[in-house]
């Protein structure tokens, strides 16, 4: 009886830890690094997926504008990698600021591409419909 009780036990604690659900903050740090990972692959789906139709960042671009030069990337061969260097995020309500340290290293032509580039960088997630998507990103 205590061996099907220790059992019964160790099931319930193993479902209580696998079925626990991922928070915010982890659940943004995971939508980066699949981005970051997305971008090495020339995957412009992986990318845009987390990304708002209202996305505009501090250069005036748009959704449609990552999405042509992510293409632009692609059909030129570029390469890019993205290394997080350090990474924090805040999360007030269905808002959040996740901020990093980063690094890009890249081929081809263009900003970023051609060298290496160390930044930071500060995107704002906006959540709806239990979904996190990138509102606008800052970088120096």
């Amino acid at each position: 009886m205590r061996v099907l009780c220790a059992l019964l036990f160790f099931s319930v604690l193993l479902c209580a830890v696998s079925c626990a659900k991922e928070d915010d903050s982890a659940a943004i740090k995971r939508i980066v690094r699949e981005a970051a990972a997305a971008v090495s692959k020339n995957d412009v789906k992986g990318v845009t997926r987390h990304v708002s139709k209202d996305y505009r960042d501090e250069r005036g671009n748009d959704y449609n504008a990552l999405k042509g030069f992510l293409l632009a990337k692609m059909l030129r061969g570029d390469s890019m990698k993205v290394s997080i260097i350090s990474e924090t995020v805040e999360v007030k309500g269905d808002k959040a600021v996740y901020s990093a340290t980063v690094i890009f290293t890249g081929t081809g032509g263009g900003p970023v591409l051609g060298g290496v580039d160390k930044t930071s960088l500060s995107v704002v997630f906006d959540k709806k419909d239990g979904e996190w998507k990138a509102l606008t990103a800052a970088w120096q």
